[in-house]
């Protein structure tokens, strides 16, 4: 099916022609066509009306603007059913991958089943098998360049048939398998580490989410789960069996597929087409990256890994160079990573910047007797942390120079040496930042590099528990990264899977620190977020939580998912094309205002919004040209180059081709410059030679104006005629 890009007039226009940047997303069913549980059919095509008709298209928001962008996603869904051999060997494969489960279910507790769990990781060589099966078949391939390896997105739904897998210790069906990615937590449903989703509607029922709160907890009823709706069918019809031809037109099969329905456009919001943090992606050519350890000891290199004691804390920077690497154009970016460690007491400044930033909250938590015990609670206010470091900019970066950490390689890599004075010069460029507030934006250098410092307070400590806000490890802003480590145990947060109580490890920071430089670099929100414009704020929903990325408590994968990966770059790409919407258009509006004062008639009763002028003038529908015709042949060039520019970046994004859709959202933005100052050059000049002239509206007198006066003239005649002739005649009286 070809895709179809609108060159319509999304530029003069935005408020009905939006600029439309096209995505396909597939959706595989495994075990749907009668071959899976309880002989479940789903029409594909069917479903895929469900879903053009739920989400046709999406426009993503932006955080720092509460706004949404200037880009709308179209969507195009493709629905499929997969090949029973698939589903056999997933089964066949399942079956051997069953362990008992350590810890419970919930679920299972009050109707004694047995539970199983899946580790994903051992089974992910067959789901990759699977979708490569999916996405070979020409059928998917055909919107896509095979040369590239380019793939679609997919969200895979299994229906899989417990009966023929039943696991030691268990009888039939009756008993509760849910998987695990890399010791995470329990789900159902995962985001794998290639382009792809998986839905087991067969598994659990799994609870998991925020303690504290219900936005966004996942119950028994938040994912679809074939078995518990079969169980209220029989519950409410116990005298029909179950069989399709019995329960598939009733409201539970339409519950059940409105419910794979909502799965989907959760999927598109979170995963394929999310929110974005910033507004203004930066896409440079180099990436420095230092990561400053401050330290309160020296019992241990944070950098370092023990031999001796595999739990003491390190941080792997060969891995964070190797993730971040993923999400880098090749041959169009480099990146530099270096490290450091300070001692706090030997930088009085920093030392007392982080004093003042460790808060307490007392909190009251009952105790062994059943009594309220007032405690203290520990935690680093990163706020306050990041704007008193801002404010602290000149003595930090005299420190540093001090100290010269920067290997001669990176320093060489800027065009800098190392004596003193030439360090100077590079580490004033790792300063903290300029300015104060939210409004600080990242750092860049002026020959295109972009600095993301990360700072790791490093403490010798057992027993104090610090975090950043209560709540996590790390801690993003555009222009830092904050972190903090210690020798504590893992410790408790305000999240559950399952029966298990989720905790964050400060002695591992690494994952922690590769989701927060993705989160700053390619403006990602992490899976479970959604920023929305009508609250204003970042709503949670943990469906997403699981699965091969870095993010939240749910996963313990340091490694991005392509999908991340790809989002990041297509996230740098729009970023850049909606910047370029908006100076565009507004050279347009500037165009309109201008020239609706000297074109547009008041007394004519239609709307001056968005005209289009210059389209108008250039087609002859107006006659009146305050520019000249060299001008709006100009403009009219112009603008229709930007369009067709517009629409190649939007193709090659849609081909997932991102070097090229790189290459041609940087040679937009600049056209877009150039045509914007352009556009402020002609005003100008228009302007100097309009200001001799007034302007005058009046009402014109059609050619008929004589005819119309004549017959008045006549009309007012024959009144004074008839008023003559049909006046009384006098009378008098004789003498």
């Amino acid at each position: 099916m070809a895709q179809k890009f609108n060159t319509n007039d999304f530029l003069y226009d935005p408020e009905t022609t939006p600029f439309e940047v096209p995505i396909e997303i597939h959706v595989g069913m495994l075990g749907f066509r009668g071959d899976g549980a309880h002989a479940v059919e789903l029409s594909a095509e069917g479903f895929q009306k469900d879903l053009e008709h739920t989400l046709p298209s999406r426009t993503p928001a932006c955080v720092e603007t509460g706004k949404e962008l200037s880009v709308q996603y179209t969507i195009s869904y493709r629905v499929q059913h997969l090949q029973t051999a698939d589903l056999r060997l997933l089964e066949e494969h399942l079956k051997r991958s069953l362990k008992p489960a350590a810890m419970g279910s919930p679920t299972a507790r009050h109707k004694e089943i047995p539970v199983y769990d899946v580790e994903i990781s051992e089974m992910e060589s067959i789901f990759d098998t699977i979708y490569s099966h999916y996405t070979d078949d020409p059928y998917h391939t055909v919107n896509f360049q095979p040369a590239t390896g380019k793939v679609p997105n997919s969200i895979i739904f299994l229906n899989l048939d417990k009966a023929r897998f039943t696991p030691q210790g268990a009888t039939g069906d009756r008993f509760i398998y849910r998987y695990r990615y890399h010791g995470g937590g329990y789900t159902q449903n995962w985001i794998a580490k290639n382009r792809y989703l998986i839905v087991d509607v067969s598994a659990g029922p799994v609870q998991f989410g925020n303690l504290n709160a219900g936005e966004g907890t996942v119950s028994e009823t938040s994912i679809p789960n074939l078995y518990r709706i079969l169980e209220n069918f029989r519950a409410h019809h116990p005298e029909a069996n179950i069989k399709p031809q019995h329960w598939t037109k009733t409201h539970w099969f339409t519950e059940f597929r409105a419910q794979l329905s909502s799965l989907v456009v959760s999927a598109v919001r979170h995963i394929f087409v999310p929110d974005v943090r910033y507004a203004s992606i930066e896409f440079p050519d180099k990436i420095l990256i230092p990561i400053i350890a401050l330290r309160n000891h020296n019992s241990y290199d944070p950098f370092k890994p023990s031999a001796d004691d595999p739990t003491r804390p390190y941080i792997d920077l060969d891995l964070i160079k190797e993730e971040i690497q993923k999400t880098l154009l090749p041959n169009q970016q480099e990146l530099f990573l270096v490290s450091g460690s300070h001692s706090l007491h030997e930088h009085k400044h920093i030392s007392l910047v982080v004093s003042q930033s460790m808060v307490a909250d007392t909190v009251h938590e009952v105790g062994t007797h059943g009594r309220y015990i007032a405690k203290m609670k520990p935690y680093i206010d990163s706020a306050l942390l990041a704007q008193r470091l801002r404010d602290s900019t000149d003595q930090l970066t005299h420190d540093f120079v001090q100290h010269k950490t920067i290997p001669q390689s990176i320093a060489s890599a800027f065009g800098i040496g190392l004596n003193l004075n030439q360090a100077d010069e590079l580490i004033d460029e790792l300063r903290l930042g300029s300015g104060s507030g939210s409004d600080t934006k990242p750092l860049s250098l002026s020959h295109g590099t972009r600095i993301l410092p990360v700072y790791v307070l490093s403490f010798d400590s057992k027993e104090e528990r610090y975090m950043m806000d209560q709540r996590d490890l790390v801690a993003v802003y555009p222009d830092m990264l904050l972190a903090v480590q210690t020798l504590a145990q893992p410790m408790p947060v305000a999240m559950f899977s399952e029966l298990e109580s989720m905790t964050q490890d400060p002695k591992s920071l690494t994952r922690h620190i590769i989701a927060g430089v993705a989160s700053a670099l390619g403006g990602l929100l992490q899976p479970t977020e959604r920023f929305s414009v009508t609250h204003g704020r970042i709503i949670n929903d943990y469906i997403w939580a699981n699965g091969h990325h870095p993010f939240g408590v749910f996963s313990k994968t340091p490694h991005l998912s392509q999908i991340f990966i790809d989002s990041i770059l297509r996230n740098s790409i729009v970023s850049r094309l909606n910047s370029a919407l908006r100076v565009t258009r507004h050279a347009i509006d500037k165009i309109d205002a201008f020239s609706t004062s000297f074109i547009f008639d008041p007394l004519s009763g239609s709307d001056p919004s968005n005209v289009g002028w210059i389209s108008k003038i250039y087609f002859g529908s107006v006659k009146t040209n305050p520019f000249g015709v060299k001008t709006v042949t100009r403009l009219h060039s112009e603008i229709r180059k930007l369009e067709q520019e517009f629409v190649a970046a939007a193709h090659n994004l849609y081909h997932l081709n991102f070097h090229r859709a790189y290459v041609l959202s940087d040679s937009v933005f600049i056209s877009a410059e150039a045509f914007h100052k352009y556009v402020l050059g002609s005003l100008r000049e228009a302007q100097n030679v309009m200001d001799c002239c007034v302007t005058r509206h009046v009402v014109e007198h059609g050619s008929n104006f004589n005819a119309l006066a004549l017959l008045a003239g006549l009309g007012f005649g024959v009144f004074f005629v008839l008023t003559w002739l049909t006046k009384p005649a006098k009378t008098g009286r004789r003498q």
